[in-house]
């Protein structure tokens, strides 16, 4: 059920009144913020895409929340360890920060610092396609390479993430509190 709802809120905040294609203007900007909620005890079948759909989902109860604000990455700590990110969003409780670039072709996470350890995606990790529309698909790969001593003995570690973005229904969502059309 997280995953449902960290997909409804991770899409929702990009989508002026839910258009059927998501455009650069969509991009997040510096001082765009947004709450997520979550329901662990949602059990239903999350029903299918298709074109001009309704999802209700306003009998969701949130029972925890949380959110995010874009900001600028000038005067951040880690800026220059991300030198192509032009966004950051800060999480004060995990003292982790989160570093995005935006381009043309989408929002990629350059990458992470979390309590003082860097993680630098190469290639960047897509976070939103753009240009996309109903029925495009896109895949992504990226990966994080950590090098370390274990024990006295150097070790690198890569973590590989590949992802799959498929357009497969655009309408309305009505979530509690809101509708997007």
């Amino acid at each position: 059920m997280k995953k449902l709802y960290y997909l409804l809120f991770l899409v929702i905040p990009f989508c002026t009144l839910a258009q059927p294609t998501v455009q650069q203007s969509d991009e997040p900007v510096i001082g765009l913020a947004w709450v997520t909620g979550i329901d662990p005890n949602y059990a239903s079948p999350i029903t299918a895409g298709g074109a001009n759909q309704t999802w209700d989902y306003s009998a969701l109860q949130f029972v925890d929340t949380g959110g995010a604000l874009f900001l600028d990455v000038e005067g951040t700590p880690y800026q220059t360890t991300f030198p192509n990110a032009n966004l950051t969003v800060h999480d004060v409780v995990k003292d982790e920060w989160t570093y995005f670039h935006t381009t043309t072709t989408g929002v990629y996470v350059s990458g992470i610092d979390s309590a003082g350890t860097n993680l630098v995606f190469n290639p960047e990790w897509l976070y939103m396609p753009v240009p996309f529309t109903y029925l495009d698909s896109r895949t992504s790969t990226a990966r994080i390479q950590i090098d370390t001593n274990f024990m006295g003995t150097p070790a690198r570690a890569v973590r590989t993430f590949k992802d799959d973005f498929n357009a497969d229904g655009w309408g309305t969502l009505k979530v509690p509190g809101n509708t997007f059309t």
